[in-house]
């Protein structure tokens, strides 16, 4: 019988190796994740044939003088041509602010309202699997109604998105910083950025800073729901200028339907 000597702890060692190997894979996968942040804009984009459509309910900034709370009501849709990772990939979105069925004129009003806003952008893979995106964007190029009297924000953004060990968990998290011309109550130049923190396949939780305001936000990711209908939806619940810093503090639900073509 021949006897193999193991240096001791080298057993030990091979563990502690595969362990710090699966982390890394784990960390490393957990990058593709795209946490949501409420109330900023992202330097990715929608990727070819992807869009959604999408309704907003929103407080008043403040209420009646019977203290009756009131609401305004918008819905929007967006639509990605190009691929952000070979080339360049390019967003449509479509805003609807007026979806009272009668107009000001005392005619239809669904529609009289809105505007068109753009935006291109590419993003970069890293040999770690981190993503950096970088956006150039123009909201309300194209308006009529009630849309015009809005200033065309011409802005610039840069996204990371990464993942972090925290407490045994692999938190996948996307940090957006930017600047618009008319990002500042749509009058002045103005920086933003956000930080969104993926808190499970169900929910993301974010911050951010808006010129001169704060926002905090939930999303919840209705897809892994057994609910054949639920499943379909992406449902944001936020505050916007959380410390009434623009004195219009207001709470917002919007809930979108993501598709692919």
């Amino acid at each position: 019988m021949f006897l193999v000597s193991t240096p001791a702890g080298a057993h030990g060692e091979d563990v502690v190796e595969s362990v710090a190997f699966l982390k890394h894979v784990a960390l490393n996968s957990r990058k593709f994740v795209t946490p949501s942040v409420f109330g900023i804009s992202s330097a990715r984009t929608m990727g070819a044939y992807n869009g959604f459509v999408a309704g907003a309910v929103a407080t008043s900034s403040r209420s009646t003088k019977g203290g009756d709370l009131e609401f305004d009501a918008s819905t929007a849709a967006g639509f990605g041509l190009g691929s952000p990772r070979k080339n360049i990939g390019f967003d449509t979105y479509l805003g609807i602010i007026s979806v009272n069925p009668e107009g000001a004129d005392g005619g239809f009003g669904v529609g009289e309202d809105g505007n068109m806003s753009f935006k291109a952008g590419h993003t970069f893979l890293t040999d770690s699997f981190d993503s950096i995106s970088l956006a150039a964007g123009v909201n309300n190029l194209i308006a009529w109604g009630e849309a015009e009297r809005i200033n065309e924000n011409v802005y610039g953004v840069a996204t990371l998105g990464s993942s972090v060990m925290l407490g045994g968990s692999v938190v996948p998290f996307s940090l957006s910083l930017g600047a618009g011309a008319k990002q500042k109550q749509n009058e002045e130049f103005g920086m933003f950025a956000g930080l969104g923190a993926n808190l499970s396949d169900l929910i993301d939780v974010s911050a951010g800073y808006n010129a001169s305001r704060w926002v905090t936000g939930l999303t919840f990711k209705l897809y892994r729901l057994d609910n054949p209908i639920l499943r379909r939806f992406v449902v944001q619940l936020g505050v916007d200028d959380v410390f009434d810093n623009d004195h219009n503090r207001r709470g917002v639900l919007i809930v979108a339907m993501p598709f692919s073509l």
